[in-house]
């Protein structure tokens, strides 16, 4: 397939790095119609995004960004209209590294938006949680850490008193552990962490249900003689972080399977996306699973084929699914590059049967990292694209029809 980016001119490129947008989309929007585009935000020096929300009134867009003249990575917060359209948009950070992975929007309208910021003069990172009037304006910054440890924040929720959970990851020596913080401005109220000494845990998001009970998602890393497996790990904690109980989805043998997100379904079921198989090679696979609340795997499903991995899901308006990720090239190119791949976009329905998929690319590493059902139809997706093939890519906004397709027509 041709990659809607290849045809990118030079004159583009400029207005990128000046911090405009690029439409493929030209035509003035159709009333009833699903409104498709592919926009890009940031500067062509390091953009990449990493998380999306709907505004009720268009989308809200976060990550990072390296500004030019600059070495250092910049938190970078887009909104635009529904139509992908930017209204504003702010760099947040200084001279050391930020690093923006998740947000929520509370009920009056603030941005909450946590990340990593880099220590000072220390390659380590703490919690970096900042807190946004409707219009982009940094009301309240915190940072949270502990001495000779390095946090990195990669999931917020929102609670109720202005309370958060913050969770992510911490190193310290020779092991990562799962980490979970709740906070009340500069306050901390809790925190925990779960991992086995000497090995690696993965903390990619914390959602919460509807008893105020805590559900995690990583991924158990262990090693096996000379290789590392790893497995989908899911805890389920009390609202004051206590485990009620943890379970490990694959097994150790020497087949990677990494959760990245979870979600509650209209069933009331847990829902997980990740990948099975070696990381970015052809016989990784998206693994899309069904979890009851006592932590039984009721199936499991590997919907898009091989070489494919996913990040990110969400509920569609039918009751099915919508989950995206990566297609790898190593297949189709022939010279491969088994770390190029392509945006990848598949529906499922309500038992979890694949409908469609859908890659869109060519021949660099396109990625994305969020997605949601768009309220006036179609499916909207947040990632990286590289246009210098370089892996310097950056901020892509896609939104597809109700098919996944990149056109306005549909039958």
């Amino acid at each position: 397939m041709k990659h809607p980016f290849s045809s990118v001119s030079i004159i583009t490129m400029l207005w990128l790095t000046a911090g405009l947008t690029f439409s493929c989309n030209k035509n003035k929007p159709k009333p009833g119609k699903a409104e498709v585009f592919i926009k890009f935000f940031g500067t062509a020096v390091t953009s990449y995004g990493y998380a999306l929300e709907d505004t009720g009134d268009g989308y809200l867009l976060v990550g990072s960004s390296i500004q030019d003249g600059r070495l250092d990575k910049d938190v970078l917060v887009v909104n635009t209209d529904y139509f992908g359209n930017r209204r504003w948009q702010h760099h947040i950070g200084g001279s050391r590294n930020e690093i923006a992975r998740d947000v929520m929007i509370s009920a009056e309208g603030s941005i909450f938006i946590a990340g990593s910021k880099q220590q000072e003069h220390s390659d380590s990172s703490d919690f970096y949680v900042i807190q946004l009037s409707r219009d982009g304006l940094i009301q309240r910054e915190f940072v949270y850490g502990e001495k000779k440890h390095s946090e990195e924040g990669y999931s917020i929720q929102l609670l109720s008193n202005d309370t958060l959970v913050v969770a992510g990851t911490v190193q310290k020596d020779d092991e990562q552990d799962m980490c979970v913080w709740k906070v009340k401005g500069s306050d901390i109220v809790w925190k925990r962490t779960v991992g086995i000494l000497g090995e690696k845990e993965d903390l990619n998001q914390v959602i919460e249900g509807q008893s105020q009970e805590l559900y995690w998602c990583g991924t158990a890393y262990r090693e096996s003689g000379p290789s590392v497996d790893a497995n989908i790990r899911i805890i389920k904690s009390d609202a004051n972080g206590h485990m009620i109980w943890q379970y490990e989805y694959g097994k150790f043998d020497g087949i990677h399977q990494c959760g990245k997100q979870i979600m509650f379904a209209q069933d009331g079921y847990l829902y997980v996306v990740g990948s099975q198989g070696a990381l970015g090679k052809p016989e990784e696979h998206l693994w899309f699973l069904k979890i009851n609340q006592n932590g039984r795997m009721e199936w499991s499903k590997l919907p898009a084929g091989a070489g494919t991995g996913g990040t990110c899901l969400d509920q569609s308006q039918d009751g099915g699914f919508i989950l995206a990720g990566y297609k790898s090239l190593a297949f189709s190119n022939p010279n491969p590059n088994e770390n190029n791949s392509n945006f990848l976009l598949v529906k499922l329905n309500a038992e979890g049967d694949t409908e469609w998929y859908k890659d869109l690319g060519g021949s660099r590493h396109d990625e994305a990292t969020s997605v949601i059902a768009a309220n006036n139809g179609g499916y909207l997706m947040l990632g990286m694209a590289d246009l210098y093939d370089n892996r310097n890519g950056v901020f892509a906004l896609i939104k597809t029809n109700s098919k996944g397709e990149m056109n306005e027509s549909e039958k």
